[in-house]
């Protein structure tokens, strides 16, 4: 299945973000009560997830929704 390139620029958005605030992948499933794998492959662009879920994620990452998409080319 081909990845979307929309799914893939949020994705390596979320890995990016993660990353600079120095939380672990596990430390955010935990913190946003999602399953690691969910995310890992919300991160790699292979699944789409629900506003809710990606809401979860901002939340857990201190980051509004608004700036999130401020922050991306898309």
């Amino acid at each position: 299945m081909r990845q979307s390139k929309f799914l893939k620029t949020v994705g390596n958005k979320i890995k990016q973000i993660r990353k600079e605030k120095g939380v672990s992948l596990y430390k955010l499933a935990k913190i946003s009560k999602l399953n690691y794998n969910h995310i890992k492959n919300i991160e790699n662009g292979i699944t789409d997830c629900h506003l809710e879920v990606f809401t979860r994620i901002c939340e857990a990452l201190a980051v509004s929704v608004t700036d999130f998409f401020n922050k991306i080319d898309l």
